[in-house]
């Protein structure tokens, strides 16, 4: 059987009934602000390999976020336009 707390039901998962609720610590539309690195190379027509290169390079800044690198969408409108980010 599963349930949520019904105090909180925005901020907690779905869990067994036997094990503890455990709290979301992101919201899901928070991470939208940020893309993938494969997002970032599909958007500009550039292989993955290159992508991560330039991350990684610093060319383009990103984050960690839950063990993967993301690039903001404020970074990639900004190269869309053609200004710089770093």
């Amino acid at each position: 059987m599963l349930s949520i707390c019904s105090k909180h039901p925005e901020t907690t998962r779905l869990m067994p009934a036997s094990r503890k609720r455990v709290p979301r610590r992101t919201a899901s539309s928070d991470l939208r602000e940020f893309r993938s690195v494969p997002e970032f190379a599909a958007i500009f027509g550039i292989g993955i390999n290159q992508a991560y290169a330039v991350v990684d390079r610093g060319e383009v800044p990103s984050v960690t976020l839950g063990g993967q690198k993301r690039i903001s969408d404020e970074v990639i409108a900004r190269l869309k336009r053609g200004e710089p980010v770093a």
